[in-house]
């Protein structure tokens, strides 16, 4: 007999129970699995695909570049500060860290009223795959569309599915790069290519670690729309008209 978990990766929710789950947190729970709503209403209700306005999601993609570019920056100066000072590195992943910063970005500067979720399944698989996607982070906002964010170091076509999904889907589609390797274009889809991680030397890149203390993140303040969203960053942010290397 199939397990749960098994069961979970293969179930197919109705189309009223995606609408009442978008109505509260915008979860999916199908068993002991939590889905990106919005995703399988996409699918459920085979509407066509409707990205954002252009404008917009570089707006978006701006205000988050620069608060992951500062957070980068301070975490880099520290690592070297410690460094300097003879402490050993730091054992959480690069990736982790990252992402924690994501989930700080979300509640400091979108604000107390979004939720930010890990790991949500999206109705979308790699190729060959059965199972569901997975998102590395999603944002839910009761005024904006949803952020659907991937965290990359080197190229992941998975990424790029899944983020050509979330596109159709009318989220806001964001892969965080902060590695090495070109990607292809995606219409709709904007790359934001953290510059700095680099200095991390090969040992540091080897173990995957990097733990800046809370004091290094970025203030807390929160960022208005119209001046943070074109302030000039030294993150690279790509539009779909253009291929993008890591930094």
């Amino acid at each position: 007999m199939a397990s749960a978990t098994e069961m979970a990766a293969r179930l197919t929710p109705t189309k009223e129970k995606a609408g009442r789950a978008a109505a509260t947190d915008g979860v999916l729970r199908l068993l002991n699995q939590t889905h990106w709503t919005e995703g399988w209403l996409h699918v459920l209700t085979g509407r066509r695909p409707r990205p954002v306005a252009e404008q917009d999601l570089r707006d978006i993609a701006l205000i988050l570049a620069d608060y992951l570019q500062r957070w980068a920056d301070d975490a880099v100066a520290q690592v070297a500060q410690n460094r300097a000072t003879g402490y050993g590195p730091p054992r959480t992943p690069l990736t982790k860290a990252l992402t924690a910063a994501v989930l700080d970005f979300a509640r400091t500067v979108l604000g107390p009223n979004c939720r930010a979720y890990q790991e949500l399944r999206l109705p979308v698989g790699p190729d060959g795959k059965v199972r569901y996607g997975r998102a590395d982070v999603v944002i839910c906002t009761p005024l904006l569309p949803d952020l659907v964010i991937e965290l990359d170091s080197r190229p992941n076509p998975a990424s790029a599915q899944k983020l050509a999904f979330a596109r159709n889907a009318g989220a806001f589609p964001l892969w965080v790069r902060f590695g090495e390797g070109g990607i292809d274009k995606i219409d709709g889809v904007m790359v934001l290519a953290l510059a700095g991680l680099e200095r991390l030397d090969i040992t540091d890149r080897a173990r995957q670690v990097f733990d800046p203390p809370r004091s290094c993140r970025p203030s807390a303040r929160a960022s208005s729309g119209s001046n943070a969203a074109r302030r000039t960053t030294r993150s690279h942010i790509c539009s779909s008209s253009s291929t993008t290397n890591g930094p």
